[in-house]
């Protein structure tokens, strides 16, 4: 094989993430299994990345704590279909999830008060009376554990910023022309091959 690029996952993960028309600076994250990478893209570029050792392991732990030693398909299920939703009653598995998505929420809250503070004092240096539009201004959630429902709602609202989970096809084709075979819960753990793929060069 004769390699014709390499490119770092950030700059591949944001290809698919960003949607091309929206200027915003935005804060990807992206949940995996292993660990949670942060990345902060200006005019699709990437500008900051940053490792959180918080992922999919904690939240299969923390349910299987609470609710004995399930399969995979189980938990992941509860997760998807039960999360952080308000069911009108006892929520034993949001009870559950709770102290760990609050700690990973901390570390969002972290990586976004150094940017914000960053770009707030090179504003100040250069007489800005106003709020610095480089401040982070929307959330996107990815990966293979961003399932959990009633997360985007409970990230954004306890951070004050837009949350989403990524429309991976997004920069692909129009959402009204194609029905992609992938089920879109199933898609959040492909943004970085989707980025990958839509490459130029």
């Amino acid at each position: 094989l004769m390699p014709l690029s390499f490119e770092v996952a950030a700059d591949a993960l944001a290809r698919a993430a960003v949607s091309i028309e929206d200027d915003r600076i935005s804060l990807v994250v992206d949940i995996g299994t292993a660990r949670t990478d942060v990345s902060i893209v200006k005019k699709h570029a990437v500008v900051y990345t940053s490792t959180i050792d918080i992922a999919g392991t904690h939240f299969n732990a923390a349910l299987r704590g609470y609710f004995g030693d399930q399969d995979t398909v189980a938990i992941q299920e509860l997760q998807r279909e039960q999360g952080l939703l308000d069911t009108g009653g006892e929520n034993e598995v949001s009870a559950a999830l709770l102290p760990i998505i609050l700690k990973l929420k901390d570390e969002i809250a972290t990586r976004i008060t150094y940017w914000n503070t960053l770009r707030s004092a090179a504003a100040e240096k250069q007489g800005a009376a106003h709020r610095d539009p480089n401040a982070i201004q929307k959330i996107i959630l990815c990966g293979g554990s961003a399932v959990i429902a009633g997360l985007p709602e409970y990230i954004g609202e306890m951070l004050g910023l837009e949350a989403e989970r990524v429309d991976v096809w997004q920069n692909v084709f129009p959402a009204d022309t194609v029905v992609p075979a992938l089920a879109r819960r199933d898609s959040y753990a492909y943004a970085t091959a989707v980025g990958l793929a839509l490459r130029d060069n």
